[in-house]
């Protein structure tokens, strides 16, 4: 009884209030702020990671757009020579010279795709984990997408290999239907796997956008879109 009467008496003290508010700003505040100030940084990183996401995505896709866009104009421009007067040895000599330029514009854009497709959501993947910015369910989501996106971009790496070694053959003839005949499926599927893979970089934006105490809701498909 004593022990607390004296201890009540004390902390009524106007010194004993003196002590406990230095101890309260000398130890306390500093520990809340440097926690505030961690999660803000942590949440300010996982801002950037997700920018980083949609814009790395952004690259490949101008990319390989590129590469598709060449051989299709190459096949395009070559009817077009064809409603002209050119004929004969003339036409093969230019249809040579014309494919020698799409192997060299190929390997050039296929080169500028190579240098971002296969990196960035790795590094996404790396980031995240050597700084902590995910929970271990967010981690698994952003693995499972990102295997998802690598797949995918195999897939259209493989049209687009597939359509160009049908131009370059030495047997090429613009004028044969069965050429024009094969970009209009393979178009399609492309534009089937670019819808693929933005909802894949919307998954993993997500999961950096969202602040880690209020994840935003799983998508129930990060599959790419069947062939029909």
């Amino acid at each position: 009884m004593t022990n607390s009467w004296n201890a009540g008496k004390f902390l009524r003290h106007p010194i004993a209030v003196l002590v406990l508010g230095a101890v309260l700003s000398g130890f306390l505040v500093p520990w809340i702020s440097s926690r505030l100030t961690e999660q803000k940084l942590r949440q300010e990183a996982r801002y950037n990671t997700a920018a980083e996401i949609i814009q790395s995505a952004s690259a490949v896709d101008i990319a390989f757009n590129k590469i598709y866009n060449t051989v299709e104009s190459f096949h395009a421009d070559n009817v077009a020579m064809l409603k002209g007067t050119v004929s004969g040895k003339q036409r093969r000599d230019f249809i040579r010279e014309r494919q020698q330029e799409l192997r060299r514009n190929m390997r050039e854009a296929y080169d500028e795709f190579d240098g971002k497709a296969w990196w960035w959501y790795r590094e996404a993947e790396k980031k995240a984990g050597f700084l902590g910015l995910t929970s271990e369910s967010e981690m698994q989501r952003l693995r499972d997408a990102a295997l998802a996106y690598d797949r995918n971009l195999v897939q259209a790496a493989e049209i687009y290999k597939d359509l160009a070694n049908h131009f370059l053959q030495p047997d090429y003839d613009a004028s044969d239907s069965h050429y024009g005949a094969l970009i209009g499926p393979d178009r399609q599927r492309v534009v089937e796997l670019y819808v693929a893979r933005q909802q894949l970089v919307v998954t993993m934006a997500e999961i950096f956008a969202c602040p880690s105490s209020h994840p935003c809701a799983v998508r129930p498909s990060i599959g790419p879109t069947p062939v029909k």
